[in-house]
């Protein structure tokens, strides 16, 4: 019976290794739906009954009743030495399952168990291959510990369920686990969930991993006083991951929902996520109070609410192939130290201080709508002093210079700040791009230092003609910089050719008084007709780029371009 068990999972781990090793390959289509695809249904462990000669182990007021081997009873503790699996019943106010079988592999099945250690972990595991944690089906399960650990040789125990060995969880029953003095679970190698029903209430992380964190179904309730689910190994900085492709997971968090201290990848779940108390909180600017963190962050599916003081998803690299997200927070909307790559996916970022942020920025496919009280879309580098407005301290980023690539996709960007940001240049090559902000006249609807190329796609920017910028070179279509006069928000923007076929229209979350617009079918020559509120003008190009702006390269385009001009009939 045992070898069948350990069959299952291994299928199920290697089906699951090898999705992971594919997620590169997943469709580039989002689910309409806004849900994440269901993995394949494989029968749950638990469903397997148990087998004669496995152990049983019963807890009540008066102690603990075994039937079988395998386990020797000290007071109040079970010390399990030999592999097998073991169903486990009944309730104990003060007790402790101990497994102490180095190299063996031990499944302990919870049947309706509710065991509670003042001082310690009800489950430790002080050595063994691999433990298997099986929840019974119909079953509901508690494990909880007093209000303090008290350490036990040379490990430092501070969870409720403590693991020295690899550590998988399955099952169709339900466990809970309170841990008012530390974490809920933990373990030191590696810790996989197949199935279960889990609820963990702990004054510091929920769920912690040293080696990884590996979750292929399940549903998760964690409120925790620090991290919700915690990957870290701090004596080999390559291990700390946590790989997620399936799950239902609500998580409050004192500290970051998700944090892995290396790679984070996601391929399917659905994520309801408050952290640090939510965007609307301001904690101390010590605390990291994230909703997803990672130094690599991969995520080709899933489905997310993030409500987060800090960033809702945060990296050293952030890609994001695929899935639907809706995102609050009181600082950036995605933020990547170095590089943030967008290829598909669904993203709105109802409210933040900056929409998407990172060293270097592609956006190849998507579609995205963001509202920032700063900067939409940062390409920055250095030391950003902007994060957060100063409350988090500037935002550190990689060396060398910062760009921003747009090559496809559908962003809208509602910014009160700079609409597109670039501290380098900024490209344009494909893809929808629809800018609305800034009103106030310290700020432009294209920001770039070192040089804005368009060469394809659909560009319409309305702000403030303060700080307004033009693209400085234009290839395949023209580009347009026009001041319209004080116009206000709702009102449509159009550009028309000389037949009066409208080329490309958007109508302004803002007030604005300049609009900045390129498409296909602005060529040198044709005549163009421009409307924005009650503004309308009439432009040749005899260039393509017509009109120029405050800050950037003049336009040499028609009447009235030049450095710091605008283009005027």
């Amino acid at each position: 019976m045992k070898k069948h068990r350990f069959l299952f999972l291994f299928l199920c781990l290697s089906l699951f290794l090898t999705a992971c090793a594919t997620a590169g390959d997943a469709p580039t289509e989002p689910p309409s739906s806004g849900t994440t695809a269901a993995p394949e249904t494989v029968p749950a462990v638990s469903s397997l009954p148990a087998a004669d000669g496995d152990t049983s182990l019963s807890f009540s007021g008066s102690g603990i009743t075994v039937s079988g081997d395998g386990v020797e009873i000290s007071g109040n503790q079970a010390i399990i030495s030999r592999s097998g699996t073991y169903l486990l019943s009944g309730s104990l106010s003060d007790g402790q399952v101990i497994v102490d079988a180095k190299g063996e592999t031990v499944i302990l099945l919870l049947s309706g168990l509710e065991l509670s250690c003042s001082t310690g972990a009800p489950v430790w595991i002080q050595s063994a291959e691999t433990v298997t944690i099986t929840t019974g089906a119909g079953t509901s399960n508690t494990l909880s510990n007093g209000s303090s650990f008290e350490n036990s040789g040379d490990s430092n125990v501070d969870g409720v369920i403590f693991s020295k060995a690899d550590l998988i969880f399955d099952g169709s029953g339900s466990l809970t686990v309170s841990s008012p003095a530390g974490h809920g679970i933990v373990g030191k190698d590696t810790v996989t969930f197949l199935s279960g029903t889990y609820s963990v209430v702990s004054q510091e992380h929920g769920i912690s991993a040293k080696d990884s964190l590996t979750i292929i179904g399940g549903d998760f309730t964690l409120q925790t006083g620090k991290d919700g689910l915690h990957g870290e190994n701090k004596d080999d900085i390559s291990l700390g991951s946590i790989t997620v492709s399936g799950g239902d997971f609500r998580i409050q968090s004192q500290g970051d929902s998700v944090s892995a201290s290396t790679a984070l990848c996601v391929s399917g779940g659905n994520f309801t996520i408050t952290a640090g108390g939510g965007s609307g909180s301001r904690t101390a600017a010590t605390s990291s109070t994230k909703g997803i963190k990672a130094a690599d962050v991969t995520i080709t599916q899933g489905v997310f609410h993030i409500d987060s003081a800090d960033d809702a998803i945060h990296g050293g690299n952030v890609t994001i192939d695929g899935g639907s997200f809706t995102l609050s927070t009181g600082d950036d909307g995605i933020h990547a130290d170095e590089m943030l790559s967008l290829s598909d996916g669904q993203i709105q970022i109802l409210t933040s201080y900056e929409g998407l942020e990172g060293q270097t920025i592609h956006i190849s496919g998507g579609y995205v709508a963001l509202k920032s009280s700063d900067d939409g879309i940062n390409a920055a580098g250095g030391t950003d002093g902007s994060g957060f407005g100063g409350f988090f301290g500037g935002d550190r980023f990689g060396g060398g210079s910062a760009s921003l690539t747009i090559s496809g996709g559908t962003l809208f960007v509602n910014a009160g700040g700079d609409g597109l940001d670039a501290n380098g240049t900024l490209t344009v090559s494909g893809g929808q791009v629809y800018v609305s902000g800034p009103t106030n006249p310290g700020n432009g609807a294209l920001d770039y230092d070192a040089g804005g190329t368009v060469t394809g796609g659909t560009i319409l920017a309305a702000g403030s003609a303060g700080m307004s910028q033009n693209f400085s070179q234009a290839e395949n279509q023209g580009s347009i910089l026009v001041s319209t006069g004080a116009q206000n928000a709702g009102t449509e923007i159009a550009i028309r050719d000389g037949s009066g076929n409208v080329l490309a229209q958007m109508t302004a979350e803002a007030s604005y008084d300049c609009v900045v617009i390129s498409c296909p079918g602005i060529t040198v020559g044709g005549t163009y007709t421009v409307t924005a509120g009650t503004f309308e003008t009439r432009i040749t190009m005899t260039s393509t780029l017509y009109g120029g702006g405050m800050g950037g390269p003049g336009g040499t385009g028609g009447p009235g371009g030049g450095k710091g001009g605008f283009g005027r009939p």
